[in-house]
């Protein structure tokens, strides 16, 4: 800077600093596509000790005759009770359709006195046909909750029911590919798994993949198409004796 300053000088004309970039950050985890029953998050890098929430926007793009044009519709924010700096928005929101989400500048100021300029974020919701449908019919629980996950091939968490009993649950945008299913058995209902406390003598919490009457774990979905799975809790969750064990373990095997 100070070099660009001594050549405006011998050149004879007036020195013009450049304009520092803003400090302030923020991530959108809408990006082209978001799952409408999930809705997306806004992530500070710092805590917001302001967050004008009416003078955020949060549009809908209607298109009529070739030309679209903008509805702001009611939105909802939800701070992480772990993460300060996240907030999680919600609305009312239509599949396969269009949205704007719009921050004015010095909307959010944050602990560091950081102001944000302003920033558009377009994405769309996802189109239900582009997915597959699990329809998971549950049995056997005994009373207990569980919760069951839906995983992708490597076991990476997608999607996730918790208090789940007798009934049915139906997860409704799976990705067309290979998936895996998790249970847990939410011995004290506070809907994830615990590892257990030494102190208090309390065992970790059991989670079992899916096995269906082929002792297949591994299933493939596709668009546009519905999966059906019976789950009894009771044959999944076996109390573990040695002969449970031993017969668990072969099945696996074969």
């Amino acid at each position: 800077e100070e070099k660009e300053r001594k050549k405006a000088e011998e050149e004879g004309r007036e020195y013009v600093a450049p304009e520092k970039p803003n400090p302030f950050s923020c991530k959108i985890s809408a990006q082209s596509e978001i799952n409408p029953e999930k809705g997306f998050d806004l992530e500070l890098s710092f805590p917001a000790v302001r967050l004008d929430s009416s003078a955020i926007k949060l549009f809908k793009v209607e298109s009529k005759n070739g030309k679209e044009s903008e509805k702001e519709i009611v939105k909802h924010f939800i701070q992480d009770t772990l993460n300060m700096g996240r907030w999680h928005i919600d609305a009312k929101w239509d599949h396969t359709t269009k949205y704007r989400f719009y921050i004015p500048k010095g909307a959010i100021t944050d602990i560091m006195g950081y102001e944000n300029d302003s920033i558009s974020n377009a994405f769309a919701t996802y189109d239900p046909e582009k997915f597959a449908k699990l329809i998971i019919k549950v049995s056997g629980t005994n009373n207990k909750r569980y919760i069951i996950q839906q995983t992708d091939s490597s076991g990476k968490m997608q999607q996730e029911k918790l208090n789940c009993t007798d009934g049915t649950y139906q997860f409704n945008y799976v990705a067309p590919g290979e998936i895996r299913l998790r249970v847990i058995e939410d011995t004290n209902g506070n809907g994830q798994w615990d590892s257990g406390n030494v102190v208090e003598r309390l065992q970790p919490e059991r989670a079992e993949m899916y096995f269906n009457e082929n002792n297949e774990d591994l299933f493939t979905t596709k668009a546009n198409w519905d999966m059906e799975i019976n789950m009894d809790m009771s044959q999944i969750f076996q109390p573990m004796t040695m002969q449970n064990l031993v017969k668990i373990l072969d099945d696996k095997e074969t």
